[in-house]
């Protein structure tokens, strides 16, 4: 009886230790593989419409952690290029997706 009432106790808190979230991760580079910091990366969540906004670290790094799981979209915006977007796709349980954007798009055309 012990052992069984032990056994739920693990059982349950192990499941207290599981979560519903996710992440998007990823680095901004240029066409020759330059990185690119200070870029603005929005991820938009496409049921919801919730919008939350990273700036690219010195390395070129973003990362929108501990997110609510669903369709994400992600646009990254840098002065003198053009807008990237990318999307929608899901976002699981649990899981790390990871988005390296190479701009394809060296300027605007003006």
């Amino acid at each position: 009886m012990i052992r069984c009432a032990a056994l739920l106790l693990c059982a349950g808190l192990t499941a207290l230790g599981q979560t519903t979230r996710g992440r998007i991760v990823g680095i901004v580079s240029d066409t020759s593989g330059a990185i690119v910091p200070s870029a603005s990366v929005v991820a938009r969540n496409a049921g919801t419409s919730a919008r939350l906004t990273a700036v690219t670290s010195a390395s070129g790094t973003f990362a929108f952690a501990d997110l609510p799981i669903g369709r994400y979209e992600i646009s990254v915006e840098v002065p003198g290029f053009k807008k990237y977007l990318q999307g929608p796709f899901d976002l699981l349980v649990d899981q790390t997706v990871r988005i390296d954007v190479a701009r394809p798009d060296t300027s605007l055309t003006l």
